[in-house]
């Protein structure tokens, strides 16, 4: 992996990036920007299919994804010769306010947070009315990847990889960020060191948020019950936790907790239908392991772990051979569990 050491000083950026993560303005910083942006929306629209602008300061190469809002390309800072990831909004969105502060709100959330499981943030502007931020670049692949090349990962190696990553999660949360969109395509694995949290576009302030109360947001497959049902608004650090959960069930089985065809069938699925256990799908996957990825999964996030750090400790002790906190649910534990799972019945 060939990522810095240390964030590129301010005073070296080029003229475009005028929000420096290291400025000691930063918020302000970025509600000024925000409010050029969405002023100057309506007169730059560029095509749908335009090319990237020129970002004085950087050579843009070849493109490494994107999704609804934005494009990701492979970037260097010219002056600090400095490999970053650079992400642009898409010329489609720039003339939505509302794409327009999502967009800026990823980078703000991203910014909040400083730990070694989270790509890092170094600066935010814009170029020709478009909006991008420029991040810390990972080589190496994601988890999708390695599981789509490999199928599973060994109980031992998912449930470090998962500690890492409920680590970061777990920053993120002490820094008043939800990801809401924790999924295999989103954690990073560098060829060295530790995986990496990445991609923050869903992600929510527990103090403030832009969804819509009755929104949908996340990825299916790895969506907490209370995302699907209409209260993404309201998810907490215990919905990072379930797809945490899911992720380490893809891990450990190659498949995903609950399949699902539409919106309508993941809503019910969700609400009422329990996961097949892992070991039932693997003989192979270990008792307590099992335990750790059921307990993430449970419907109610009463009944999860309480925090991703909580998580992170319990992978820990099936790591060094000690017993797990979570245990079986007892008889009347899932009898109460069924009732509030089908109220009516």
């Amino acid at each position: 992996m060939n990522t810095p050491d240390r964030e590129p000083p301010s005073d070296t950026l080029p003229p475009e990036l005028s929000v420096p993560v290291s400025s000691p303005t930063f918020t302000a910083d970025v509600d000024s920007l925000l409010l050029n942006l969405k002023l100057g929306a309506r007169a730059a629209r560029p095509a749908a299919d335009a090319p990237p602008p020129a970002i004085r300061g950087y050579e843009l190469f070849e493109e490494l994804g994107r999704g609804g809002m934005g494009v990701v390309y492979r970037a260097r800072h010219v002056a600090l010769g400095l490999d970053v990831a650079l992400k642009m909004i898409l010329p489609s969105a720039n003339a939505d306010p509302a794409e327009v502060q999502r967009f800026v709100s990823e980078a703000a959330a991203i910014a909040a947070v400083s730990h070694a499981n989270v790509v890092r943030l170094y600066a935010l502007g814009s170029a020709e009315g478009r909006p991008y931020f420029s991040m810390e670049l990972v080589k190496g692949e994601s988890l999708a990847a390695r599981l789509a090349r490999d199928t599973k990962l060994a109980p031992r190696a998912a449930a470090e990889l998962l500690a890492a990553v409920c680590a970061g999660l777990h920053a993120a949360h002490v820094a008043g960020i939800v990801h809401r969109d924790v999924k295999p395509g989103n954690i990073l694995i560098p060829e060295a060191g530790a995986p990496k949290v990445s991609d923050f576009g869903l992600a929510k302030r527990l103090a403030s948020d832009l969804t819509h109360t009755l929104a949908v947001m996340g990825t299916p497959e790895y969506m907490a019950p209370e995302q699907a049902g209409g209260r993404a608004k309201f998810a907490g650090p215990e919905a990072d936790v379930y797809s945490v959960g899911a992720v380490l069930y893809a891990c450990l089985t190659g498949g995903v907790p609950l399949k699902v065809k539409d919106a309508l069938e993941l809503r019910e699925k969700l609400a009422r239908e329990l996961p097949v256990p892992p070991r039932k799908v693997d003989a192979g996957v270990p008792r307590d392991l099992e335990l750790v990825c059921l307990k993430c999964l449970e419907k109610d996030p009463r009944d999860r772990y309480a925090s991703a750090l909580e998580l992170a400790d319990d992978l820990r002790r099936f790591l060094d051979g000690k017993p797990v906190r979570a245990r079986p649910a007892s008889v009347v534990a899932r009898a109460a569990r069924w009732a509030r799972r089908n109220p009516v019945r």
